[in-house]
């Protein structure tokens, strides 16, 4: 069985890290046991000449399949472990081994390598939450008392996964360092180096960028920065991953062999004038910059990428790119499975498995074969033009193909990216990423002809048209679709003749291209089929109770227009409504119309300016004298009443405005459409509850009041209301062990079902012709990721 198939099975086996049933876990033994029937099968003298291929490699899924799921389940074993010494203060020996923020007045991560033999743990990473008045720095070694946390996450529909990114970096839980003792500072040749660029460049604007291109550390870039790198898509230009390793290895390749040519140019005649030397030289160049990035994941890629290559080339072993590709990302997802969960990841093979394909389908040379000039090819009288079409044709192939991973990865495109990679890659490739080097290893002088590069290129980019538009799923499907298209017309123009090299000329061979054809067809019927479906099985309106941790933010959606009612809570830096109300209302494509804030609490209007920032023409309804910079205000108090888009709401406390409306004072709402009716009632306290519950009457869905308090929910109002299903709203592990067992127990009686966004993620009813349905992220079929680590000790503790 040959090499490339034992990699196939691999990857087709690694898949089920990413979409394997969290019910499905726990079963590696008996893929390990199926495993020894096509291993019997192989002794079958008849059977294994028919079918050896066959069953080696079913052989091989089944036992990396069991290997596969035995490493989850190990790692999902150690993970609940935390749980137990969750309440615990832990003395605790660690040593910090990456910087993740780092500018001032910015909440302080690091991540940190602790030895937790003691409880029976070993070696685990942390990532830190460091409030200490002294700076954090690579290699030091601290001992704190810490409360060790789970990991855990806030979980909607196409939001960020927190607990599935730490797990693909293999971090095991969390911490805040609160006070602790230094023991150590290991200063290696990296920190050192760091550190000196750190203060000599001190006074420029662009240090955070230089600090990411030279040693991959983004902990001191400006925010501000890095959403221009972000909206243009050049993030990838300062994370030193492929295109960096790349192109010092290509100048430590020139540098040795302009070593070489000078030499042989004195006529020194040297055993060792090979090849391979310029090679080593690369490699040894390539290997250096992956230490000053401190081996980071995306540079570890690349490396072992050239040594792949380079392996072959020095046994005069010729692969097709495809196989050789193969190879290296079985071997990548051997060393560390769970990178898979990683974006990055699917990100850097993705993108050289499309530029193969693209190449391979859509060469340049049969593009330009026809132009002539006096009588020579273009490459020959015209480099520097050759080389420009070249450029072109490279972004022109990742515009097509490109886009569509994008999408699919993280929702969003930006929509100057093709012109801001046309001008910043070279830039970046020839001039700044070599100053750079020259910089490191002369005294830092010219640091300040870095920073004055970096501010032309940002320069450049807010001139051009840099947008990152987050799209709807509709929207998405079809962008992927019209690139598809556009792809199988290229092919069917480039899909006569390539060009092929040859020792002796250059020629030609016709070829069909029937399967690409056929492949990007079955995709576009794919795309097709996925977009009819998005665009016909519509609900007419849905009710979204966003998981936003310890707050609420409920969203009210009819076509693509939304009501919001609270916006979660603000801390400094951040807010509920940037990490998640903004990026959802961008990925469904809604327009903001109504803001209605319960109460001036943090964790229910923290994020109102942010959203009205982003919504001016939202109307804005609230029970205080607090207007939150909105430009059109309407009150929330007892008596108001009024239309949206087919709804009807109608407020029944509080009674009269407040300068600062607290929980008594929150704006309780019923709303209506059709025969649904249902209440929200914020923080509302039982008082009020019982004083407005008879006019209210029976409800279809409750907002259960205050995070499921005991001071809310009262018998009397749930009498009254007897609504069907119950709506919490409240953090996981949150300090107040809400909801309180007092109000579920009632909830229970009623016979009301119970949701929760701790625990059940985004909830969402869905309503068509007055008939709904619920569905919850964390129920149902769920990845293994999603689920809530250690949830049942978790009871069992409390």
């Amino acid at each position: 069985m040959k090499l490339q198939h034992v990699a196939v099975c691999w990857l087709l086996s690694l898949t089920q890290i990413v979409w394997l049933p969290a019910d499905w876990l726990g079963y590696h033994w008996l893929l390990a046991v199926l495993a020894i029937l096509p291993l019997v099968l192989l002794f079958i003298k008849r059977l294994r000449r028919r079918y050896r291929t066959g069953l080696w490699s079913l052989l091989f899924i089944l036992l990396s399949a069991a290997y596969q799921q035995h490493y989850i389940t190990a790692t999902l074993s150690k993970a609940e472990q935390i749980v137990a010494l969750r309440q615990q203060n832990i003395s605790i020996e660690f040593k910090i081994i990456a910087l993740r923020q780092m500018l001032p007045n910015r909440s302080v991560t690091v991540v940190a390598q602790a030895d937790l033999a003691d409880q029976g743990l070993g070696k685990i990473k942390l990532n830190l939450n460091w409030q200490l008045e002294h700076a954090p720095h690579l290699g030091q070694i601290w001992r704190a008392n810490l409360k060790l946390r789970p990991l855990s996450t806030r979980l909607n529909d196409g939001g960020f996964n927190r607990q599935r990114w730490l797990l693909s970096q293999s971090i095991l839980a969390s911490a805040v360092v609160k006070q602790g003792q230094l023991l150590d500072q290991q200063n290696s040749w990296r920190q050192q180096k760091l550190l000196s660029v750190l203060t000599e460049t001190e006074t420029l604007r662009y240090q955070g960028v230089i600090l990411a291109l030279a040693f991959g550390e983004r902990g001191w870039m400006n925010a501000d920065d890095w959403q221009k790198f972000r909206e243009s898509g050049t993030a990838h230009l300062i994370a030193i991953s492929g295109l960096h390793i790349g192109l010092v290895a290509w100048l430590g390749w020139g540098v040795v062999r302009l070593l070489q040519l000078g030499l042989i140019y004195l006529g020194l005649k040297i055993q060792y004038l090979t090849y391979h030397v310029p090679y080593l030289g690369a490699l040894s160049a390539a290997i250096c910059y992956a230490y000053l990035a401190d081996f980071l994941i995306p540079t570890q890629r690349a490396l072992w990428a050239y040594c792949f290559w380079l392996a072959f080339i020095f046994m005069r072993i010729h692969l097709p790119a495809w196989k050789l590709l193969l190879l290296i990302v079985a071997w990548l997802s051997l060393i560390e499975p769970l990178s898979v969960l990683n974006e990055s990841f699917w990100l850097s093979c993705g993108t050289v498995a499309l530029l193969c394909c693209y190449y391979h389908c859509v060469p340049l040379a049969p593009l330009l074969q026809k132009w002539r000039w006096s009588g020579r090819s273009l490459k020959q009288a015209v480099p520097p033009l050759y080389w420009l079409c070249g450029l072109l044709h490279l972004q022109f192939g990742l515009l097509l193909l490109f886009t569509p991973l994008q999408l699919l990865l993280f929702n969003a495109l930006p929509t100057g990216s093709f012109l801001s990679n046309l001008l910043l890659v070279p830039f970046f490739s020839f001039v700044i990423i070599p100053l750079i080097l020259l910089a490191l290893f002369s005294g830092g002088m010219v640091w300040s002809w870095v920073d004055s590069l970096l501010a032309l290129a940002l320069l450049w980019l807010d001139a051009l048209p840099n947008t990152y538009l987050a799209l709807a799923a509709d929207q998405q499907w079809l962008i992927i679709t019209v690139c598809l298209l556009l792809f199988l017309l290229l092919l069917g123009l480039t899909s006569r003749y390539r060009t092929l090299n040859s020792t002796t000329k250059q020629t030609q061979q016709r070829i069909s291209g029937r399967k690409p054809v056929a492949i990007c067809t079955l995709l576009m019927v794919l795309c097709c089929s996925k977009l009819w479906a998005i665009t016909t099985f519509k609900p007419d309106w849905k009710l979204v109770m966003l998981d936003v941790g310890q707050g609420l933010a409920v969203l009210i959606i009819t076509e693509q227009f939304a009501t919001l009612f609270d916006t979660g809570q603000a801390w400094q830096g951040g807010s509920m409504a940037e990490a998640e109300i903004l990026p959802f209302l961008r990925r469904n494509g809604l327009q903001l119309e109504q803001l209605i804030i319960s109460h001036d609490d943090n964790d229910h209007a923290g994020g109102a300016e942010v959203l009205l920032k982003h919504f001016p023409s939202a109307v804005l309804f609230n029970s205080s004298e607090r207007d939150y910079s909105a430009k059109q205000q309407q009150p929330c108090i007892q008596g108001q009443s009024w239309q949206w888009r087919g709804f009807y709401f109608e407020v029944f406390a509080p009674s009269q405005l407040s300068k600062i409306a607290k929980n008594q004072d929150s704006c309780v709402l019923l709303v209506s459409r059709g025969k649904v009716r249902f209440v929200l009632s914020g923080d509302a306290y039982q008082a009020t509850e019982n004083r407005i519950a008879p006019s209210i009457g029976r409800v279809d869905w409750l907002q259960v009041g205050h995070h499921g308090s005991n001071t809310s929910s009262g018998w009397l109002w749930l009498k009254h209301l007897q609504p069907q299903l119950s709506l919490i709203s409240s953090g996981l592990y949150n300090q107040w062990n809400l909801p309180h067992f007092a109000t579920q127990n009632r909830l229970q009686q009623i016979q009301s079902a119970v949701y929760n966004t701790a625990t059940d993620g985004q909830i969402t009813l869905s309503v068509t012709q007055d008939q709904w349905q619920i569905s919850a992220q964390r129920r149902g079929v769920i990845p293994w990721y999603h689920i809530i680590i250690g949830l049942e000790k978790e009871i069992q503790l409390e």
